[in-house]
């Protein structure tokens, strides 16, 4: 028994020294500082964010975001920003959190890695405390990031908490990314009169506001139940996507032709919108389409617009009721 004991202490006695010695390596690649403050605390105060792609080192794509105002911001100086993917870039950048260094043994090769392949994230701030770090990809194990700071000599894994998936797509350099995709954003308060044309008129409808409530142009009677479901499906309305001005002939094609809805827009202030939306045949769920003040080819999901694209009849409360 006492032989049993003293085995039994022994063996305690070099589990908590061999656990003792792993922290004491780890914490040899732990770097305090600025080296691994990747965490931009102080988001309101960030003026422009500049994103470059570099794939075998060398530069791909960038955008620059710069803020206009307070919840307003340019990319590249010359479209507005998608504000939901600025809050969600800014949200990434304050919640970034260093999970642990970059072993010894693995520094070099990270270091290769990111010099061929990262996203440069450079961070402008209107105190003058700026910094910039490089996004690699995802680890071979576990999520988040490979990233290092600007000047720095050592990497870190870094990850987004509760995030499973790598940091990268974030930080995206591609222009549409950033783009605000919005065809339609209107409200009670705001909208004035809606028109809806489809190539059959009889489904054609023209929304119109009377005092403080809205009725068919027409004059026939509106469902009441059906219209505040729809009001409230008239904002925010987004395309999907861009598509790339290398296809220039996709809007002149279909410019020549009548459009399958035409959906126009006049709000209190005088302002006035208008969306064209051809059928796609090979992708019925899906429309191609344009803002008539814009012309740049858009490509727009059905369900996204499925409230807003209702036919006169749908309008008309049924008889009896």
């Amino acid at each position: 028994m006492k032989n049993y004991k003293s085995t039994l202490i022994l063996l305690t006695v070099l589990i908590l020294l061999g656990i003792a010695f792993f922290f004491f390596q780890r914490g040899k690649t732990t770097i305090e500082g600025w080296e691994a403050e990747f965490a931009t605390i102080d988001t309101a105060n960030v003026v422009q964010v500049k994103l470059t792609a570099y794939r075998n080192n060398k530069t791909v794509m960038g955008v620059t975001l710069h803020r206009k105002d307070k919840n307003k911001w340019m990319v590249n100086n010359q479209y507005a920003c998608d504000p939901d993917r600025v809050n969600t870039l800014l949200s990434t950048m304050y919640s970034l959190q260093v999970s642990e260094p970059v072993h010894a043994n693995a520094r070099e090769n990270i270091i290769r890695r990111l010099t061929l392949d990262h996203i440069r994230v450079e961070i402008n701030k209107n105190d003058g405390t700026d910094k910039t770090y490089f996004v690699g990809e995802q680890p071979p194990i576990g999520n988040g990031s490979m990233m290092m700071m600007n000047g720095a000599q050592h990497p870190y894994f870094v990850e987004l908490p509760g995030l499973q998936g790598y940091l990268k797509p974030y930080f995206s350099a591609y222009l549409n990314d950033w783009r605000d995709k919005t065809i339609l954003d209107a409200t009670p308060d705001n909208l004035k009169r809606l028109s809806v044309q489809y190539e059959g008129q009889d489904s054609s409808y023209v929304l119109i506001k009377k005092g403080t409530t809205f009725a068919l142009e027409s004059g026939e009677p509106i469902d009441p139940k059906k219209l505040p479901i729809f009001l409230k499906g008239l904002s925010k309305k987004s395309a999907q996507g861009f598509i790339d001005r290398e296809l220039p002939r996709g809007l002149d094609s279909l410019s020549k032709l009548k459009p399958n809805i035409r959906i126009s827009v006049e709000k209190i202030n005088g302002e006035k919108s208008e969306l064209v939306m051809y059928r796609r045949p090979q992708m019925p769920d899906s429309y191609f389409g344009w803002l008539t003040d814009k012309k740049e080819l858009l490509v727009i999901q059905q369900f996204n617009m499925q409230s807003v694209l209702i036919r006169r009849k749908d309008w008309l409360a049924e008889k009896g009721k």
